[in-house]
């Protein structure tokens, strides 16, 4: 019966940000037994591998002498870590959450496979994929079909992607500069992926 209803309302939970699962793809299953635990494992693996060493090695170091010094850029390497990691716990927390009171299985918006990934690409396709289809329709698409090349399309898409995560904080109070920082974390992930592309 939970299921029933779930189904029902679960667009309007997410249209409402009550809820994290990818709502594109099927979402609603009773979870097997043992899922529980295979998520918590799974969450506990994201915490001591990625937080907590990237967290360390951002509070270990001496504070950077300037924005392009050696050690803000390790910095920002460990906090970038740190962030992925952070959005995957949330998701895996959330799959948990929903699993331990109403047994049911939710699609996660992350791929599963992030430990099997080996290029900075990779971890961007499996990141988010309901608003990286989202983009993907949007804007990629579009903006291919009216002959843009592939990596501007591609700087274009992490650049709206920026927009969309920075003017919340923008608007909350971050200064300009502060904004612009962030933004040069969208920018350099086209560079890298780029740069992957043409070594192989």
């Amino acid at each position: 019966k939970w299921l029933k209803t779930w189904g029902r309302w679960r667009r309007f939970y997410q249209g409402c940000g009550l809820s994290w699962h990818d709502l594109d793809d099927t979402c609603t299953k009773v979870a097997a037994p043992g899922h529980s635990t295979k998520l918590f494992k799974e969450l506990i693996k994201f915490v001591a591998l990625l937080i907590i060493p990237c967290y360390l090695i951002s509070e270990v170091m001496s504070p950077p002498t300037s924005i392009f010094s050696k050690s803000m850029m390790i910095r920002c390497f460990a906090m970038s870590g740190a962030l992925v990691a952070s959005f995957n716990v949330f998701d895996l927390a959330y799959c948990l959450l929903i699993s331990l009171t109403h047994g049911v299985a939710v699609k996660s918006i992350m791929s599963d496979n992030f430990w099997d990934n080996r290029t900075v690409q990779e971890i961007w396709k499996g990141w988010n994929l309901p608003i990286q289809r989202l983009l993907g329709r949007g804007v990629y698409k579009p903006l291919r079909k009216l002959g843009i090349p592939r990596s501007l399309a591609s700087l274009i898409v992490f650049v709206v992607s920026g927009v969309g995560h920075i003017y919340p904080c923008y608007c909350a109070g971050l200064s300009f500069d502060q904004s612009g920082f962030m933004m040069l974390f969208f920018v350099v992930q086209v560079i890298v992926v780029t740069l992957e592309s043409v070594l192989g």
